[in-house]
């Protein structure tokens, strides 16, 4: 019998990709529900420095760093380091995926890269660390196990 996505989850740790923290902080109303359920489950949400970069550097004025700062804050939340181990993970992602997705025109990013590490290094002995994310197509089936795809809401097509 397959375990359920909440039994899987429960008690461990989530990623937030960058994707996720943008749009959570513009449509709260709409993520109350997952946030609410996670926190239920006792999930620790986990902010990797790469992507706290890019969140906070998506900012163009002052007062919308301010939120978005207030918003991180909000959140019941651990941030991961990049540590020399995580960084040589991540460059041996990036190879592996160039050397498997040649014919691709869309490149990992760094931050993916490294996010692939922490999940990696994370995840060597048991399953502990889990990610989200509303771009899977940063994250490639070669290199990452889907196990649930969860439509919280999509910009113009509310559920």
């Amino acid at each position: 019998m397959d375990e359920s996505i909440e039994d899987r989850i429960k008690n461990k740790h989530l990623i937030l990709d960058t994707n996720v923290l943008i749009n959570a902080s513009k449509y709260q109303e709409k993520y109350f529900d997952f946030f609410d359920l996670l926190n239920k489950l006792d999930v620790k949400l986990v902010i990797d420095d790469s992507v706290k970069f890019e969140f906070l550097r998506g900012a163009s004025t002052k007062e919308n760093l301010l939120k978005n700062e207030d918003f991180l804050s909000k959140l019941n939340k651990a941030e991961l380091i990049v540590t020399k181990e995580i960084f040589e993970m991540a460059r041996e992602i990036s190879n592996i995926y160039v050397r498997n997705i040649r014919n691709s025109t869309q490149k990992i990013s760094f931050v993916d890269c490294l996010i692939a590490g922490q999940m990696e290094k994370f995840n060597e002995q048991k399953e502990q660390l889990f990610f989200a994310t509303e771009n899977n197509t940063d994250f490639p089936l070669l290199l990452f196990d889907r196990i649930y795809i969860l439509l919280i809401w999509r910009v113009g097509f509310p559920i």
